[in-house]
């Protein structure tokens, strides 16, 4: 193991039973505290902030939808949208999202 100065940091906050998906999941890992303090994370942010960065990489990879990269980060639609933004990763919107879009718009 490394001998950087490390601190725990805690992703979510319930174990997984195998049989319901829709819970949460904990992971511990090792985070170097210099490195935490080269991000601008701190005990009190750090969960919440690497919430955020395994969201938009999994969304940037095309592993999770929107939706449920905005869920994962605990992000609004738009915030999740500025997110991208200055990372620079393009949100994916097909013409098949506008239509379907435009087919619910219909009922309003």
């Amino acid at each position: 193991m490394d001998k950087m100065a490390s601190r725990e940091v805690v992703i979510a906050a319930a174990p997984v039973p195998v049989n319901n998906p829709g819970a949460s999941l904990t992971i511990r890992f090792e985070f170097p505290s210099g490195l935490a303090t080269q991000l601008g994370l701190s005990q009190l942010n750090a969960s919440h902030e690497l919430r955020r960065l395994v969201a938009l990489f999994l969304y940037e990879h095309g592993q999770i939808s929107l939706g449920k990269a905005c869920s994962l980060g605990q992000l609004s639609y738009w915030e999740f949208a500025e997110l991208n933004r200055q990372w620079q990763i393009p949100i994916r919107y097909t013409a098949e999202d506008l239509a379907a879009d435009m087919e619910r718009l219909v009922d309003v």
